[in-house]
């Protein structure tokens, strides 16, 4: 055992827990089932070369998840870089966004900065008691500086400063890496949600029918299975929360940073994103109410485990 890496005692822990919970399901002491895909999985799955048990993180690695569960290895990989990438892309954006509207403080990075007809490439940057710094890149603009740009642009925006007046045009700021697939971020949210979920109750949750179309929805992130999970939060705090809603219909809230995912609970209606769909507008806020429940920081499977 003291020759193991952390990340192998890490899965083996959490293989062993997800066993205890298993074997009502596998009469099997020794299997591991895949929360998402349901395969069964024995403890040599875990020291391959390639495991086929891999540690799952919720959310994504890539926007600051801790590891949380396994999943099997086809599982974690389906549409792993393209979700991981709309993701990123996501949080870019936002950090961006909140960096130009100064509700947070640091640099937001590069944008394109257009007057008219004219663009020079800017860094974006918010310091706490200051104005919104619009800084205008040096190599960046090196083939703009060459046909003037920079210096029209410049001129546009210190007449502005000086006469409070405006003669340039529109004005408009676009990052440099604002493209992401919104649909992809979505499944993302979605699969993060259900593994948070999954953690805290177990495999008595995650298998029951009522999430078999949001199981298949992850496993297939092209296809449009269910749509509406998605809920706009109007506090702009980047916690987590676990919620279980009893308003209006009986629900699982998880929330990841700024973004919300509504998944069914044991006593909601079958056809759930239907009878949501009458209620709550799909990215539309949400009126509603319930009780927090603890945020699992490993498998906690308290529906399967004393």
């Amino acid at each position: 055992m003291s020759q193991m890496t952390k990340a192998q005692r890490e899965r083996l822990r959490l293989f062993h827990r997800g066993v205890s919970a298993a074997q009502r399901y596998t009469g099997s002491p020794e299997h591991y089932l895949c929360p998402i895909c349901g395969t069964a999985f024995t403890q040599s799955a875990l020291f391959t070369v390639d495991p086929e048990l891999t540690r799952e993180h919720a959310p994504p690695k890539a926007v600051g998840g801790k590891v949380i569960a396994l999943t099997c290895k086809s599982c974690n990989r389906t549409g792993g870089h393209s979700i991981d990438a709309a993701l990123s892309g996501r949080a870019r954006q936002m950090h961006f966004a909140d960096v130009l509207a100064h509700a947070r403080d640091g640099e937001g990075g590069q944008a394109e900065l257009r007057i008219g007809s004219e663009c020079v490439n800017i860094r974006v940057v918010a310091e706490s008691n200051s104005p919104v710094r619009l800084e205008i890149l040096g190599k960046a603009n090196n083939d703009l500086r060459a046909g003037g740009a920079v210096e029209r642009i410049s001129a546009y925006v210190q007449e502005h400063a000086r006469e409070n007046t405006w003669t340039g045009g529109d004005l408009v700021i676009t990052t440099s890496k604002a493209s992401y697939n919104p649909r992809l971020a979505l499944i993302g949210d979605l699969r993060a949600a259900f593994l948070v979920a999954f953690a805290a109750f177990g495999y008595r949750y995650a298998f029951d029918q009522r999430l078999t179309l949001v199981r298949q929805q992850i496993l297939d992130p092209d296809a449009q299975l269910i749509d509406g999970w998605g809920v706009t939060l109007t506090q702009t705090e980047d916690d987590q929360s676990l919620l279980l809603l009893t308003e209006p219909i009986p629900a699982v809230m998880v929330k990841l940073g700024r973004i919300a995912v509504l998944l069914p609970w044991l006593d909601s209606p079958l056809n759930f994103y239907d009878v949501l769909a009458t209620t709550h507008r799909p990215n539309g806020p949400l009126q509603g109410s319930g009780q927090e429940v603890k945020w699992p920081t490993t498998l906690e499977m308290v529906l399967d485990l004393p």
